[in-house]
């Protein structure tokens, strides 16, 4: 049970760009269950999981722990639910506020939680480790290296034209111009249409991934220095810029500062031999 866990948790992360798709977020798609048909995959996944990790836990005692944090978010619930009720607004239709909804909208907050909880309790060798570090950035960061240098990929801002009314959303639009074009000069394209996410649904969200996948990627590079995870961790890089927002331009490069500094502190000072790959030189 426990083998069959970690392959689940390990498709389940490797799901996650297909699930962040545009259009999966969008009409008519979104609209016939009632909600995005990628919710729907990550709550059927976590459901499965859960039951998983229920049934291959080895210490019993846990059960009580989580019955016990359910349990208190169960009378939170309650007496939010009442006090939401008793509230009454100005506004038609009091926000649309509903007991469903907000049930639902714990259950999405308790997902990464539970996430956090099952990943404490695998463990991954680091064959495997890098084996899932690099197919997420070919996923994510290639795929909008990709779609840029092809020019179909789906614009990161929302752009105002001249002074009028009308908005264009480069979210429902294909970029104006690809890397190429951001060192030439044009009257024609400006950086709103230069920018682009790939086909993600949010480029502030795919920002936040691209972020929190760059120590990952420095560390898949550190442990296997060879040619294929220098390009990968280049094209993590170039998605970062290409994507255009602060976070994931800015961001990326503090991170990879950070990231030097305690690398340098462990293998140094600390002298900690297994972030040091034995031979570095076989892999160039």
């Amino acid at each position: 049970m426990e083998t069959k866990l970690k392959r689940s948790v390990f498709l389940f992360i490797l799901l996650q760009p297909f699930l962040d798709i545009f259009w999966l977020y969008q009409p008519p798609i979104s609209t016939v269950l009632g909600m995005s048909p990628a919710t729907i995959i990550r709550l059927l996944f976590i459901a499965v999981i859960g039951v998983m990790y229920l049934l291959a836990l080895k210490n019993k005692r846990e059960l009580w722990f989580y019955a016990g944090y359910l349990l208190l978010l169960g009378v939170y619930f309650i007496f939010h639910q009442r006090n939401a009720m008793l509230f009454h607004s100005l506004v038609p239709g009091n926000f649309a506020y509903s007991t469903f909804g907000e049930l639902f909208y714990i259950v999405r907050m308790l997902i990464p939680l539970f996430m956090i909880v099952i990943s404490a309790k695998i463990e991954y060798d680091d064959l495997t480790l890098v084996r899932l570090i690099n197919w997420l950035t070919i996923f994510f960061s290639g795929s909008i290296v990709l779609t840029n240098i092809l020019g179909i990929s789906l614009g990161s801002y929302i752009h105002q034209w001249g002074s009028g009314s009308l908005i264009e959303q480069y979210q429902h639009q294909r970029i104006t111009g690809t890397i190429f074009n951001w060192f030439a000069r044009s009257n024609t394209m400006d950086f709103y249409g230069m920018a682009s996410k790939g086909f993600f649904n949010h480029a502030n969200t795919t920002g936040t991934i691209l972020i929190l996948l760059t120590p990952l990627v420095l560390y898949a590079l550190v442990k296997r220095f060879d040619w294929k995870n220098i390009v990968l961790a280049i094209v993590h890089f170039m998605a970062c810029q290409e994507l255009g927002t602060k976070a994931a331009g800015y961001g990326t490069l503090a991170m990879i500062a950070v990231y030097i500094v305690v690398y340098l502190f462990f293998t140094l000072i600390k002298k900690n031999s297994s972030l040091t790959p034995s031979c570095w030189w076989r892999y160039c």
